[in-house]
């Protein structure tokens, strides 16, 4: 029972991260970034965002991808990370990912 309890707590604490995260779209999201350091030398989580758009523009570029599939590709690179600094992810960091998947669909999000 003592478990049952501590399950019953962790699942509300959940729901309200869940509930709170929403609350911030993912673009808004993005600037939070700048605030965690992926490494020393490499810069902030917001750095590394910009490279990979930037990488991303360049690849799609030079496969010669067309412009709607650019634009999908440019708003995932831009968004791919902001999960990170939701209440959830912060929590229960094994969701980093799955989480931003659900924020995503949630926001309306092309997901393919």
């Amino acid at each position: 029972q003592g478990n049952q309890r501590v399950l019953n707590a962790r699942l509300s604490d959940a729901k309200f991260f869940f509930e709170e995260d929403k609350k911030i779209t993912l673009e808004e999201r993005v600037p939070f970034l700048k605030e965690i350091v992926v490494q020393e030398k490499l810069g902030s989580y917001y750095d590394k965002t910009l490279r990979l758009v930037k990488l991303g523009e360049r690849i799609a570029t030079s496969l010669g991808i067309d412009e709607k599939v650019r634009g999908i590709l440019k708003e995932a690179a831009y968004l791919c990370k902001t999960d990170l600094t939701t209440q959830m992810v912060k929590e229960f960091p094994s969701l980093e990912g799955i989480m931003g998947k659900e924020y995503a669909l949630y926001f309306k999000k092309n997901t393919q």
